[in-house]
């Protein structure tokens, strides 16, 4: 609304300088006028008092009943409003004014005569005149700066109906009842949020867009309200979405010419961190101002806002990758994960002959682990990705397995030679699925042994007596009992 300009009131000047409440005044009153100016009609009295002040001059103006405050001093020029509603009002009657002065739409003189201020300096008096107010209401809250803020904002939001709404009049006691109501039905809405003020505020602050409803979820929406999604978000989806505001901001970038290469597609699971949008404030940027030494002891700085927005384009759009979705693989989760593998292990078995793994290959393996600890784990996943690969293209029992990896070499990834100081040598085709479910249990009982004391209490006596009763006479059942619970620790815990 303010548009492509230098502000005529310092009040809108900010730097690092600036302390609060200056900051959260400017951002209230941005909100102010953003909602005026684009959904106020033009009959509406906060839409005139900012945009076309001498047209109520003569009518409006004068029951606002404005209220010098001083420091420490509270506002009753409401007759039916309490202080806190009133100073609320005040806060958006002021600010309207500084506004209005802003965008020049009324001249000082003209400004002075229809609100009757008396004071040389308007603009100096309107700033003062906020502090006193949001200070006042800082005190009578009990906020901080930061909280008030929130709570205006709210305000503003939940009121939304009285700052669009029409007041047509035909003569000035009309007028003065349309004010009248309108004032009554802004402080009933500020009653209700004042009273549940920290409820509301801690909801703001707490407020996170929900990405598990994919008919409320837009890319439009999702940049300004996203935060970290909730654990029942669909993972599939959320990639997807950001995947959209990627390419979707890139592409209205290279549209308005805001850069001039080319950015090439890169598909998801090769997006490295640098490849995508992001943005980390620092003080880097602080380069590019410095102090006015004309006034004000050098207090005032100045910056270089052009080449900060160039410096800022370079970091967020340079070099940054448009992203291929089309290969996104399929999230499996860890359940699926190990009913997909009984599924797989029993359909080998049905079509190929399993040796019994021998002494030297378990031999082989533990010695290798003992030198590596992480070995035992890469082994297995390894194996997995090999039995995959069996069950697709098939394999004879008898086959060494390292003959058969050096055929599908370029389907693995992974060079035979890699592969070959991993397994141990005399293992083939018929030991794979033994082999794995050795491992599994391996795995296991490594990690295990590395749990802390929450998973390593003692088993009850009784279970311990039951499970040594059931040994004496079913020793094999145990074995599977230990083996299940080796397993049950290598999907929870790898």
């Amino acid at each position: 609304m303010l548009g492509m300009r230098n502000s005529k009131h310092n009040f809108f000047n900010l730097s690092v300088m600036v302390d609060s409440p200056q900051p959260q005044i400017i951002s209230f009153m941005i909100y102010l006028a953003c909602i005026v100016g684009n959904l106020a009609s033009h009959d509406n009295f906060w839409y005139q008092l900012i945009m076309q002040p001498r047209s109520i001059a003569s009518c409006n103006v004068p029951y606002t009943r404005f209220k010098n405050v001083q420091e420490n001093e509270s506002s009753s020029t409401f007759s039916v409003i309490p202080n806190v509603s009133g100073n609320i009002l005040q806060l958006f009657l002021h600010s309207s004014l500084v506004l209005s002065l802003e965008l020049e739409t009324t001249s000082l003189e003209s400004f002075k005569n229809s609100v009757g201020f008396d004071c040389a300096d308007v603009s100096d008096y309107l700033e003062m005149q906020l502090r006193q107010y949001w200070h006042s209401l800082e005190s009578g809250l009990q906020l901080t700066s930061n909280d008030l803020c929130i709570l205006l904002h709210s305000i503003l939001f939940k009121s939304l109906s009285l700052f669009t709404v029409k007041y047509q009049c035909a003569d000035v006691k009309d007028v003065k009842d349309a004010y009248t109501r309108l004032m009554t039905d802004q402080e009933c809405i500020i009653q209700q949020i004042v009273m549940d003020r920290y409820t509301i505020i801690h909801e703001s602050k707490q407020h996170s867009a929900s990405l598990y409803d994919r008919s409320e979820t837009s890319i439009e929406n999702c940049v300004l309200e996203i935060t970290p999604c909730q654990s029942s978000s669909n993972m599939n989806f959320v990639t997807q979405l950001f995947t959209k505001i990627q390419n979707n901001f890139l592409c209205l970038a290279h549209s308005l010419k805001s850069i001039k290469e080319t950015s090439k597609t890169v598909p998801l699971p090769d997006i490295r961190s640098k490849d995508l949008l992001r943005f980390e404030r620092n003080d880097c940027y602080l380069q590019f101002s410095q102090c006015d030494s004309r006034y004000g002891l050098s207090q005032k700085i100045d910056f270089d806002y052009e080449k900060i927005e160039q410096e800022i384009q370079a970091e967020v759009l340079i070099r940054k990758c448009l992203i291929d979705v089309q290969v996104l693989s399929k999230i499996t989760f860890t359940d699926n994960l190990f009913r997909n593998t009984v599924e797989l292990l029993m359909d080998l078995q049905s079509k190929m002959y399993q040796y019994p793994l021998t002494t030297d290959i378990k031999k082989e393996v533990v010695q290798k682990s003992e030198r590596d600890a992480s070995l035992t784990s890469d082994m297995l996943t390894h194996t997995g990705i090999i039995l995959s690969l069996i069950r697709k293209t098939g394999a004879q029992s008898e086959q060494p397995i390292f003959k058969y990896l050096r055929r599908w070499e370029t389907v693995l990834g992974i060079s035979s030679l890699e592969l070959k100081n991993i397994f141990p040598e005399d293992i083939k085709i018929g030991h794979i699925i033994p082999f794995y479910q050795w491992l599994e249990e391996l795995n296991g009982e490594n990690l295990a042994n590395s749990l802390g004391d929450t998973y390593l209490l003692q088993l009850p006596r009784e279970g311990r007596d039951c499970l040594l009763r059931f040994s004496k006479s079913n020793m094999k059942s145990i074995e599977k009992l230990s083996h299940a619970v080796k397993v049950f620790v290598q999907m929870s815990f790898v």
